[in-house]
């Protein structure tokens, strides 16, 4: 059961993320997304609507159990390097 959320969840994470964002599983349950060029905008209109999907993500068991999940989210922004190759 636990695998197949994950997979929903990184499937939610491609589905809204633009082609340039990079998404990826750090480990366990934890996720990031690298976004680039993005506005603090574009960031916070992103995770509000990653909160609404995940808020219709409706997991069954094989018991006939029914459970949704929840996720929080932590920010942080870099700033752009003109690095010399």
């Amino acid at each position: 059961m636990g695998d197949e959320v994950l997979v929903a969840l990184a499937k939610t994470l491609n589905r809204l993320s633009r082609p340039e964002d990079v998404v990826g599983r750090l480990g366990g349950e934890e996720f990031a997304v690298l976004f680039l060029a993005a506005s603090s905008d574009e960031v916070a209109s992103y995770t509000a609507r990653i909160q609404q999907e995940i808020r219709k993500l409706t997991f069954h068991t094989t018991g006939d159990i029914t459970f949704k999940i929840t996720a929080s989210f932590g920010v942080s922004k870099g700033w752009q390097c003109r690095c010399r190759n």
